[in-house]
């Protein structure tokens, strides 16, 4: 089953093969290295964290991205 607290983020789940499968998570705003991807028996956790101290947000003039942390979990 596939369990989370809110739908953040979206995500697609494909079924490519019978025992192969696709998902596709939606997260802009996120830098490779702000998301971690953990891979366990029956478990995949998609995690991203924003170092919100470390943005600079000055040349933005308008801000409509939801870039808050979050924690997706598939089993």
């Amino acid at each position: 089953g596939i369990s989370t607290s809110d739908n953040y983020p979206p995500f697609d789940l494909e079924r490519l093969a019978e025992d192969r499968y696709r998902i596709t998570l939606a997260v802009a705003g996120f830098k490779k290295d702000e998301i971690d991807i953990t891979a366990q028996q029956n478990l995949l956790l998609v995690t991203g964290k924003k170092d919100t101290a470390q943005q600079d947000r000055s040349s933005f003039l308008h801000v409509g991205i939801a870039a808050r942390s979050f924690e997706r979990r598939f089993e």
